[in-house]
């Protein structure tokens, strides 16, 4: 009897961290939704730091001059304005 008790909890355990592991495969999901759209906002803006550049001065353009890229998403992220609420989930 004491066979059948053990195989019918293991099979409940079984099942819960089948359950666990669904959770924790969508929270996975959703911090790759939210780490694409932040990668898609950087390109957004890459482009248009890009665009805004070569209007300024396109004979004058220097690609490594980042005094020009302070403010803005990049600013955020890399100089830790407080304007940066962006929240990820660690897994």
């Amino acid at each position: 009897m004491k066979l059948r008790e053990e195989v019918e909890r293991l099979k409940e355990e079984n099942k819960n961290q089948k359950v666990q592991l669904m959770q924790k495969d969508e929270e996975k999901r959703e911090v790759i939704r939210q780490l694409s759209l932040a990668v898609q906002v950087l390109k957004d803006e890459n482009m248009e730091l890009k665009k805004s550049i070569m209007k300024e001065s396109p004979s004058k353009w220097n690609p490594l001059e980042f005094s020009k890229l302070k403010g803005g998403l990049f600013g955020m992220l890399f100089n830790g304005s407080p304007k940066s609420h962006a929240s990820l989930v660690a897994l």
